[in-house]
């Protein structure tokens, strides 16, 4: 039995809903991932180290209906920086509209986050720096997002919003720039390979393809800008993004999960790990304790020595101090 138009539907949306959690699960465990691409994106370097605060995205606001029920907007990342704030939103596909969502979305995390009493009856409004963030191919999504805002005096104000497509980003450009958070959605740039009949993509290509992700992984690692935990988080996004990218292709899934399992460190792998690291410290301590007891017998021997020559010094005062008292009582 083929699923119904409503059953596809909610397969697509479910598709398209995981692109977003696994973006929103990269920011939540390892949120210092994004400073890379605020840099990248809106020329603003923070310090290393430099605390990333994620703020809540969902905002009561009225429906646009007659009856003006409450309902709420939910924004995908909301953070803040020092004193800075940024709106990131992820998409699929193109969407002629999206400008109005972010308008809508930037106004109420500035209402929430970015009033400034500047004197009696004056406020000042800062919007958040807001981008839209493409994962999968897509020839007509433009450089930005234009809505022309006019005021009621008839001023005007152009709300410019960046777009980002991860698409356009090579391997060489993620690896200089440490965009590490666009790597688990890199495979989507193959999906439209899956159905051509003029340029199909072969088992060697996904080799390389998912090789050359792994060594970007393991090249970040090796330079601590991840540890081993957040290295095995996004061997396991990757795995996810096979699982969706190919679900109709399981020699391709298999072939990309089958490679990221060498890559993985078992519990029992890492408990023996663990035990050798306490062991060579053990091995480290019980060698400074032979050396501090070593020590200590050498300073105890030269004490006693000491010790012995101070004994010796005082009977030979003591006799000398005899023979005197008894001078004096011959005379």
């Amino acid at each position: 039995m083929k699923p119904d138009k409503e059953t596809k539907r909610k397969s697509k949306r479910n598709s398209d809903q995981l692109w977003d959690e696994m973006l929103k699960a990269i920011v939540e465990r390892m949120p210092e991932q994004l400073l890379p691409l605020i840099e990248d994106v809106f020329q603003v370097r923070y310090n290393e180290g430099t605390k990333v605060k994620i703020l809540p995205t969902s905002k009561i606001v009225p429906k646009r209906l007659p009856n003006r029920k409450l309902t709420s907007i939910h924004s995908d990342i909301a953070i803040q920086i020092e004193t800075d704030y940024y709106h990131l939103e992820s998409q699929l596909k193109n969407d002629r509209f999206m400008v109005i969502r972010m308008i809508q979305y930037d106004f109420h995390l500035a209402l929430s986050n970015s009033i400034t009493e500047m004197a009696p009856y004056e406020f000042s409004l800062e919007f958040p720096k807001s981008a839209v963030i493409y994962l999968e191919p897509n020839s007509e999504i433009p450089d930005q997002h234009v809505c022309h805002i006019i005021f009621p005096d008839g001023s005007k104000h152009d709300y410019i919003v960046p777009t980002i497509k991860v698409f356009d980003y090579d391997f060489t450009e993620i690896q200089k720039k440490h965009l590490t958070i666009f790597l688990p959605f890199l495979l989507l740039k193959l999906r439209p390979r899956l159905k051509s009949k003029k340029n199909p993509l072969s088992c060697a290509e996904l080799t390389d393809f998912v090789n050359q992700i792994i060594l970007i992984l393991t090249t970040e690692k090796n330079e601590k800008r991840i540890n081993q935990s957040q290295f095995e988080d996004y061997i396991e996004l990757l795995d996810q993004a096979a699982c969706r990218v190919f679900s109709n292709d399981e020699l391709y899934r298999n072939q990309v999960i089958n490679m990221t399992k060498s890559t993985i460190i078992l519990p029992s792998e890492r408990y023996e790990r663990y035990e050798k690291k306490i062991a060579e410290k053990d091995a480290k301590l019980a060698e400074k304790d032979t050396y501090l007891a070593e020590k200590d017998a050498i300073i105890e021997k030269i004490t006693s020595e000491k010790n012995a020559h101070l004994r010796e010094k005082d009977a030979l005062i003591a006799e000398l101090r005899a023979q005197i008292a008894e001078m004096k009582k011959n005379m």
